[in-house]
Order: C-alpha cells, then structure tokens, then sequence
C-alpha cells in the first residue's frame, strides 16, 4: 500500500477519503477533528469509488463498501475495518419494477431478469440475501444481470446462478427503460419514471416488518484503515473512532425509515438508531458474513472479531 503517512511532531499525517454526507459530514466540514492526527482529506461523492481507490493503496483511511472490504481483506489485502458503520440502509424501496412484467408481489420474482450495478456489491449481496430468507426466493430462482464491472477480478458467482453482464453507462435504470430487464435492485433509487412500479404494497410497511422479524438494519459501509498503520500505531484506531462517534454526535440523522412517524421510529430503534461498536452490530455483520459465505462471495465464514482493528 503506497503511504502518505509521516510523523510530524506528535501527529500522525493519514491520506484519507470520504464521503460529503451522512454521518461523516462534520469531519469533512471541518467540525470535527481526530486527536494527534493530521488528516490529508480527498472528497469523493461515490463510495464505488473509494473502494476501489483503497484496494489500489491511494489511501490509508477510507469509507469503503462493506462487501468489498471482507473479500479483499480475506484475499490479503493489508486493511482493517474500524466498527463505524457509515452507511446502513433498508432495501425494500431500492426494489423497481416495470409495468407490463407481471411483477405485482415481491414473490413474483421468480423466472425474472432482475437488474443490479454490480453482482457482488454489497447492496447486491443484501438484496439476494434478504430475498431469500425474508420472502423465499432463492438466488438461482433469478437471471441477474449487471451494467458495471465488478470491484475485484476472479469473482464468479456459484454453481446454478445465471448472472449476464450488460455494460451500461447509465446503469440498470436505462436496460429498465428499454425492457432488458423486469426489475432493477439499486442501492439508492436516483431515478423515477412513470410505469415503474414497487412488488411492495406499502414499502414503508415492509421495512417494518423485515426490521420487526429479523432486527436487522443492513450496513452498506464503513470506515478501514491500512493495517500496517494500525500495527506502527496501536494507539491510534481509538483515537480515531473517538473522532467518528463525535462526528456521528453532531451529524443531522435521517430516520433509518422514511415516511415513519417519529415517535414509530424511536420506540422501533431506540435513541441511537446508527450504532457503532462490534457487538452492537455483531447480528447484522454476522448476517451479512453468513449470506457472502452463502453466495459464493466467499469461501468460507469467517469470525467478524479477525476483521476489526
């Protein structure tokens, strides 16, 4: 990993990337600063982006797909994760489909073409995960097709999964519109059009009734580090997750569901609705692990603890 890391005087110098938003956004505007750390800050919109910036050793503290960060870590790659967890997300509204594609329940999937940037992103690996145990539609019971190349080379999906990819600049939403696929499953839905309808009757509903039934608030992702600097510094990991829970502290929280009452939602996720720390989080990391190992993401399950600095 190239380093940008030198010791001036008592600080660390870190080359670091995130994200102009959420629960990072008060270190990037410069609210919120990491004890005895002076941070070489790079603004980068898309965390694709930084993910494969840091698996090219550009940065030494990064905000990166979680997904993405257990397959290079597991193939060697010389990063850890530190237990902030950035990005979290309920999936239900990210499922469109088109009109005249018989999809009217979330059932109705099965035998379609079902859309996705990447195969192994790790909204896609929730998105197959969550289909299967939350509405038993297993993942070779879909043809998926990707626009985007994957993240890490070597990836293939398991024995009995059709997976097609379709280079599209303009990413799923555009084979939608031409109808090359039934059903788009997005990390974020940036576009609408008429004639695209839910599988869900009530998203909101459905969201409920996934957190309510399994507890899980799916992690997008989180913050690593090069793990040479954490072994040269071991002091440093702490001191730098002391900055990112002050940060999450002084951020603007989006509810984790849109269009939920508020009073709903606090007696749904109590007061901290983004925890950090592993044990906190150690159902959904361990869901998350058990659906990678399940989809060929991964060969083997791997303890979340030989993850974390």
């Amino acid at each position: 990993m190239a380093s940008a890391l030198s010791d001036a005087g008592s600080k660390i110098s870190l080359a670091a990337s995130l994200t102009p938003e959420g629960l990072v956004l008060p270190i990037v505007e410069g609210k919120v600063a990491f004890d005895g750390v002076d941070l070489a800050l790079n603004i980068q919109k898309s965390i694709d982006k930084n993910s494969r910036a840091m698996i090219e050793g550009r940065f030494e503290l990064c905000e990166m797909s979680l997904a993405t960060f257990v397959k290079a870590r597991l193939e060697g790659l010389p990063i850890v994760a530190l237990p902030a967890f950035t990005g979290r997300r309920f999936l239900q509204p990210m499922v469109v489909a088109r009109a005249g594609a018989g999809i009217r329940t979330i059932q109705d999937l099965a035998g379609k073409r079902v859309g996705l940037p990447q195969y192994w992103m790790t909204s896609s690996v929730w998105h197959r995960g969550v289909l299967e145990d939350a509405y038993g539609i297993a993942q070779d019971k879909v043809e998926w097709v990707t626009t985007a190349t994957e993240r890490l080379d070597r990836m293939r999906p398991p024995p009995g999964v059709t997976v097609r990819n379709l280079p599209e600049p303009e990413g799923p939403f555009a084979l939608l519109e031409r109808g090359q696929v039934d059903c788009v499953m997005m990390p974020k839905l940036t576009r609408r059009a008429p004639g695209w309808t839910s599988p869900f009757s009530d998203p909101v509903q459905a969201q409920t009734d996934y957190f309510r039934a399994s507890r899980i608030f799916p992690i997008m992702h989180l913050v690593v580090m090069s793990q040479s600097v954490a072994r040269r510094h071991p002091e440093l990991p702490s001191r730098l997750m002391a900055g990112l829970v002050e940060a999450k502290r002084q951020a603007e929280v989006e509810s984790p569901i849109a269009g939920l009452p508020a009073a709903e939602a606090q007696a749904m996720f109590g007061a901290d609705p983004y925890p950090y720390g592993l044990e906190a989080n150690r159902a959904t990391l361990e869901t998350f692990i058990g659906y990678a190992h399940r989809q060929g993401l991964i060969a083997e399950p791997v303890k979340i603890e030989t993850l974390f600095a």
